[in-house]
């Protein structure tokens, strides 16, 4: 100990204890140096006066003698340290009231420890034997209690820390450079204890190699990273869904060594989300295709904005309707070519490739969709010519009347569960809109028709002569309308009956259907009255087929097995460049016509240019 011109105080030669050790000899204590001294020192005896003491020494004294417990063992420490001649020791507690001097010294261990008494100060006392007459001791103490609470603020925030990690984090980890878990939590993660994963590779946790790197950005970063999503593989190879949040660390030379972190596994929120999406889509879908089948009243436009809406709503690239006819519902008969209408929009033309057209496919799903059609198949799923199909039957009213098919690329993923599951629910509802599409079909075609004959009726022939009369003036085509009239047809009746005259009229109805083109138009006006619109027909053309047509005629005399002779009148009126510009116009033009053949003496045809309008009456015939 140093006195305060800067002396050691003279130490008195000892001796030794029993076990040879050295005993401390009793130390002269300069009074000044008390003064000097920045820490509590004092002199006393073993009474416990205070023989001498600076202000710290005389305040820590002040607060011992207030406590009987300290004071009795300081004194006993005293007389111990006399008895051996050594330096005695001891840790005491004190509630000595901070001052002004003391408030800044005392501010941050009030800030860290908030349930500790910021009176109760901590102090390491050495106490060391003086006069040895007297039995006087000098106690020097030091402050620890700020050490004491900074280690004490540490300990309580690891045990703080390592509590919330065990309650907050599923999983709770660390890593060194190499990828090698150092720290697992208490609580193991993904079905492995502590043990199982501590010195295990992360890629033990990844569920591919293609998840790898991603797993590596993030156990790995040397960047502070917050709620990335990851998938990892559970012990049982479960894929459980983590949201992980991982922080670098480094070594004094601020090189990258390891990362902690945390991670929450969010596996049953991310698998109600995907239902919650699949549930939308499905009703997404579902609502597409209804709509579709109600936004228009015209059969083939629903139908074709049906089957988009199921190709989209399945992220397809093609989809294809397969329509059977009525007849080949009823008996399951095999699709063919001809029997089959198939819906192509404009993806057709926007997504076809160069090396596959759509008609390419369409003859090679053909026979699948036929077989699938024939054996009433719930749903096949087919790999034809590097392209990946879906077909299923649709049916009505538990009738079958068509195939649905969506196609994909090979290349493209496979196709899901949930996929397939909606092309099925899908197909249903394409079924119906189908059975709708074609009752809608029967119920224009009965309006259109001649109930009798099967013909266009009036009203029909006339809105559809009208349209292509419209046409004939833009392009300048040729056509002509033959009207027709059965001769004889009231004898006919009035001798066989009018069953008789009724299979005279279907067996004209048949000879017209028979021997006209697909572009030419045959119609029952009424009666005995019949007409026919040739196509880009010329007058020569025309006067060929009223030909044809009286000489077929002529033949169901001796098919029906009937004694009056079965004839027939037609009037010919050419639609030439110029001509009439309505029905109404052309109608007359041709009735004139037939006017005249009749006045031939039947059995004949006539021609009426478009300007020699017939001024015969029927009463004139």
């Amino acid at each position: 100990m140093r006195t305060q011109d800067g002396k050691l105080a003279k130490a008195v030669p000892g001796n030794s204890d029993r076990d040879g050790r050295q005993l401390l000899p009793p130390v002269a204590l300069d009074p000044q140096c008390l003064v000097a001294s920045e820490d509590p020192v004092a002199l006393v005896n073993s009474n416990g006066d205070i023989k001498a003491a600076n202000a710290a020494g005389r305040k820590l004294l002040w607060s011992a003698l207030s406590g009987s417990e300290e004071i009795s063992r300081l004194l006993g420490l005293v007389e111990e340290s006399h008895a051996t001649g050594t330096v005695t020791s001891c840790r005491v507690t004190l509630s000595i009231p901070i001052d002004d001097n003391d408030a800044d010294e005392f501010q941050d261990v009030k800030v860290e420890i908030t349930q500790v008494d910021p009176s109760s100060r901590t102090f390491d006392i050495f106490i060391l034997p003086a006069d040895a007459g007297a039995r006087d001791a000098i106690l020097i103490a030091r402050e620890v209690t700020f050490e004491q609470n900074l280690s004490r603020a540490l300990t309580s925030s690891r045990s703080l820390f390592k509590d919330l990690v065990s309650c907050s984090a599923d999983f709770s980890w660390e890593i060194d450079q190499s990828g090698s878990f150092t720290y697992i939590g208490p609580r193991g993660a993904l079905g492995y204890s502590s043990s199982e994963l501590n010195g295990c590779s992360l890629s033990t946790l990844v569920v591919d190699e293609n998840a790898l790197n991603s797993a590596i950005e993030l156990f790995q970063s040397p960047h502070e990273v917050r709620e990335v999503p990851i998938c990892l593989l559970s012990k049982d190879g479960e894929v459980r869904h983590y949201s992980m949040a991982s922080k670098p660390f480094f070594n004094e030379h601020g090189h990258h060594t390891g990362n902690r972190g945390v991670g929450r596994d969010v596996t049953e929120l991310v698998l109600q989300r995907i239902e919650l999406d699949e549930a939308r889509r499905r009703k997404d879908a579902i609502h597409a295709v209804l709509e579709a089948t109600t936004s228009t009243l015209d059969p083939s436009a629903m139908l074709e904005k049906a089957t988009r809406a199921l190709t989209s709503s399945l992220d397809a690239v093609h989809g294809l309707l397969f329509l059977a006819e009525p007849s080949s519902q009823a008996s399951g008969a095999e699709l063919t070519a001809e029997t089959i209408a198939i819906q192509e929009g404009e993806q057709w033309r926007d997504l076809q490739t160069e090396d596959y057209r759509p008609s390419e496919m369409i003859s090679s799903l053909l026979p699948f969709a036929a077989r699938s059609l024939l054996k009433g198949q719930e749903r096949s799923e087919l790999m034809v010519d590097n392209w990946r199909h879906l077909i299923v039957p649709t049916s009505f009213q538990d009738k079958l009347n068509g195939v649905i098919c969506v196609s994909k690329p090979m290349a493209s993923a496979s196709w899901s569960k949930e996929q397939r599951e909606l092309f099925s629910d899908l197909a249903q509802t394409i079924g119906i809109a189908v059975g709708q599409a074609n009752q809608t079909l029967q119920l224009t075609k009965l309006s259109r028709q001649d109930p009798l004959t099967q013909l266009l009726n009036r009203r029909s022939f006339e809105e559809e002569v009208s349209r292509r009369l419209q046409q004939h003036r833009r392009h300048n085509r040729p056509s002509a309308l033959l009207y027709i009239d059965v001769d004889n047809f009231k004898t006919i009746n009035d001798t066989y009956g009018h069953q008789a005259g009724d299979r005279v009229l279907c067996n004209l109805a048949r000879i017209l259907q028979e021997n006209l083109r697909t572009s030419d138009i045959a119609v029952r006006f009424g009666g005995d009255e019949f007409g026919v619109w040739l196509e880009e027909t010329d007058q020569e053309g025309a006067e060929i087929k009223a030909q044809q047509i009286l000489s077929l005629i002529a033949q169901l005399q001796k098919q029906q097995g009937l004694a009056v002779p079965v004839e027939a009148s037609i009037g010919v009126a050419p639609v030439l460049s110029g001509g009439v510009s309505s029905v109404e116009d052309l109608t007359t033009i041709a009735d004139a016509a037939l006017y005249q053949a009749k006045a031939a003496g039947k059995g004949t045809y006539r021609v009426t240019e478009p300007e020699e309008k017939s001024t015969l009456s029927p009463e004139a015939i």
